[in-house]
């Protein structure tokens, strides 16, 4: 009787779920690139610039990229690596003329999240300072290797 009853219960929960199917999905990600389009900041000369000076390791010369806890404390300068991406993610869906699927501006976002996602401290080693961060004495110590910051906010 246990069974039939926890079966019956368990069909009328599955009857309510509701399903997204490819449609709605495809309408939530067409909403929220055109979200980040409107909002974010890229121009031609801004693409063709970091275009021009991206380093072959997917870096920009003029972010500042110390880390740690040398880094500054707050607004990490290494963050304007991320607001770089997003103009060129935001030049190649459209909104900078010129730039809609270039190839070559992909290659460079590519080149640029490859970096970031190389060097994340969550990604080097056993990624165990992610959850220790401020469990004494078990926190990050200062040359723990990788892009972090002491204070992210």
């Amino acid at each position: 009787m246990f069974g039939l009853w926890t079966s019956a219960v368990l069909l009328t929960l599955v009857s309510r779920v509701t399903v997204a199917n490819a449609d709605d999905l495809e309408t939530l990600y067409d909403r929220r690139v055109a979200s980040v389009n409107r909002t974010t900041s890229a121009g031609k000369s801004k693409i063709a610039d970091y275009l021009a000076t991206i380093q072959p390791d997917g870096t920009w010369a003029a972010v500042n990229y110390t880390a740690g806890c040398g880094a500054q404390r707050s607004s990490w300068p290494a963050g304007d690596h991320w607001g770089r991406i997003l103009s060129m993610a935001a030049a190649y869906r459209g909104k900078v003329a010129g730039y809609r699927d270039d190839p070559n501006l992909l290659s460079a976002i590519r080149l640029a999240m490859g970096y970031w996602f190389a060097n994340d401290y969550s990604t080097i080693g056993d990624g165990s300072c992610m959850d220790r961060d401020y469990v004494q004495p078990n926190n990050c110590p200062c040359g723990t290797p990788g892009l972090w910051n002491e204070n992210w906010f």
